[in-house]
């Protein structure tokens, strides 16, 4: 596998992730003017206080967390999947030097196809 297969693979991945996520946009908002939680313009998609007639089950979502995944709602993913194939694409029609991919593949060093040639220094 070269390194434009591996991107391409992981940039794959994270986007049917983000498809089938709820389209967003993401927000923080509260829960019972409480807890964080991260909605959408359906409902909450992160974070929630919930109960059963049993016990009290509790999910908790520190404000930072939330900001952070609305940050990266499926549209900025999306976006962002869309830039790095652009400069992908500029790579392979000009031929230029692999740094550039190298720094794109940094992200994903700890998966198991990384190959460490790639990284950079």
């Amino acid at each position: 596998m070269d390194i434009t297969e591996f991107l391409t693979a992981r940039w794959d991945e994270e986007e049917a992730i983000a498809r089938a996520a709820s389209s967003g946009p993401w927000k923080v908002g509260t829960l019972y003017d409480r807890w964080p939680i991260v909605e959408d313009a359906v409902g909450y998609v992160a974070g929630a206080q919930l109960y059963d007639q049993y016990e009290h089950y509790a999910i908790e979502l520190d404000v930072a967390d939330a900001k952070h995944i609305a940050l990266h709602d499926p549209a900025r993913v999306l976006a962002d999947l869309e830039t790095k194939r652009a400069i992908l694409d500029h790579h392979d029609r000009h031929g230029e030097d692999d740094t550039y991919l190298h720094l794109l593949a940094r992200p994903y060093r700890e998966h198991s196809d990384f190959d460490p040639a790639w990284s950079v220094p």
